[in-house]
């Protein structure tokens, strides 16, 4: 069990305190451990859109070890995905194949999610598309308004602002 609050077992602070992993836990305080991490692809925040979260790999204590985890898949450890069956249809095979210590299966997560394809496409592809595709209807919108203002520039003296008639 690991400890994120706690402190070294030799400091005279602790009075009720119990060793978990080598630190002396302070009884009286509550103290923490993580079950989840989600590993996000290099340059996450470059754009923001809301198909970015389909390269998001989640680590979770599956209670068996840990499991990295993508749209339902699992990680095993010749970095494959593969389907992960229901807790009761899980062998051990499958445990010894897919489970990893808190430490490996986030070693794990970060080396395979820069590598994720989704549609195709790898996350720095995807952010190239989307700025493409960005661009492009910028490009389109200022062509318009060109447009727009050619029409409009031989008869904006013509214009005239007619009050509605009240009834």
């Amino acid at each position: 069990m690991t400890s994120v609050q706690g402190t070294d077992e030799t400091d005279p602070m602790v009075v009720n305190a119990r060793t978990v992993d080598g630190l002396a836990v302070d009884e009286s305080r509550p103290w923490y451990r993580a079950t989840c991490y989600t590993v996000y692809p290099s340059g996450f925040d470059r754009v923001a859109v809301r198909e970015r979260s389909r390269w998001l790999i989640h680590v979770v204590d599956a209670g068996e070890g840990w499991a990295v985890r993508w749209r339902g898949r699992c990680l095993n450890y010749r970095r494959d995905w593969e389907f992960e069956p229901p807790p009761k249809g899980r062998s051990a095979e499958f445990l010894n194949r897919c489970r990893f210590s808190e430490r490996g299966a986030l070693h794990r997560a970060r080396q395979v999610v820069d590598d994720l394809m989704v549609d195709g496409r790898t996350y720095d592809e995807f952010v190239t598309h989307v700025r493409e595709q960005e661009a492009t209807k910028a490009r389109a919108a200022l062509q318009a308004a060109r447009l727009i203002e050619e029409a409009c520039a031989g008869t904006r003296r013509r214009l005239l602002w007619i009050p509605k008639r009240p009834d």
